[in-house]
């Protein structure tokens, strides 16, 4: 361990450990975002917008330019956040269509979903924002569900920390056929494994509006670790198939899927 890591280890968490991590990350990233705390709130600040949180949101410079990097969301925009964790990227979709845009998120993790609406709330409980309590499937069933309340959380795995739950299930197609939609510009996917099944469940909407994908697909087929087929290579066939072109970049540990229509 390096001299700095133990002197941050030997730091009890607190407010002087947050005051620090506010300071480091001003100073990292100074240009291009800038943290705060306020009332108990954490509050993000870039030139297009102010994000407030629940928690410190030092990667949204990140997160954005992982999933918008083929599509960057513009106003108007009607935007799918399929996997929204903790409402952190969706309320930067949010933000960035504006409240003649629309966004559509998916959070079956109960756990999850409670941070997700905690973050909403923060924003100013937009009316163009929705989050919708089911998992994307091929189909509208019930399905077993791992909840952790964390990242993971999966139908395809136990993870650590997680009990199993029955979770409803819809399909993007049945979605933006009750709500009415008139486009749909983006997708953006972070659904542990699911990609496969929600992709099958989404054929009207991609035949229809032709939207730009960002699917996370560094996950494994069927939850299968020991086959070892990561979900890309089935989720860029299933989109060229569709006339897109499809690409898979890795960022770190994470792969990502893009999508963009080429006919």
């Amino acid at each position: 361990m390096t001299l700095i890591r133990r002197v941050w280890s030997a730091i009890p968490d607190g407010a002087t450990k947050d005051w620090l991590r506010l300071v480091g990350n001003n100073y990292v990233q100074r240009g291009s975002a800038r943290f705060s705390r306020r009332n108990g709130s954490y509050i993000s600040g870039a030139a297009e917008f102010t994000l407030v949180t629940t928690e410190p949101a030092f990667e949204f410079r990140r997160l954005i330019d992982q999933f918008e990097h083929r599509h960057r969301i513009k106003p108007g925009e009607v935007v799918i956040d399929a996997g929204a964790f903790n409402g952190i990227l969706m309320s930067i979709f949010g933000l960035q269509v504006g409240p003649t845009g629309r966004v559509v998120a998916f959070e079956p993790d109960a756990l999850n979903r409670e941070k997700t609406l905690s973050n909403w709330k923060l924003n100013g409980s937009p009316t163009h924002v929705e989050v919708i309590p089911a998992a994307l499937w091929d189909c509208e069933t019930e399905i077993e569900f791992c909840e952790r309340g964390a990242l993971g959380s999966s139908a395809f795995w136990d993870g650590p920390g997680g009990h199993k739950i029955t979770v409803r299930t819809t399909t993007l197609d049945q979605v933006v056929r009750a709500r009415g939609l008139q486009r749909v510009d983006f997708v953006k996917m972070n659904i542990e494994g699911a990609e496969i099944k929600a992709l099958h469940g989404a054929d009207e909407t991609i035949s229809r509006f032709r939207p730009c994908f960002a699917i996370s697909s560094d996950h494994f087929v069927d939850g299968d670790s020991l086959r070892g087929e990561r979900t890309c290579g089935p989720v860029e066939e299933m989109l060229r198939g569709r006339g897109y072109m499809a690409e898979t970049i890795r960022f770190g540990t994470e792969w990502v899927t893009y999508g963009t229509p080429s006919t």
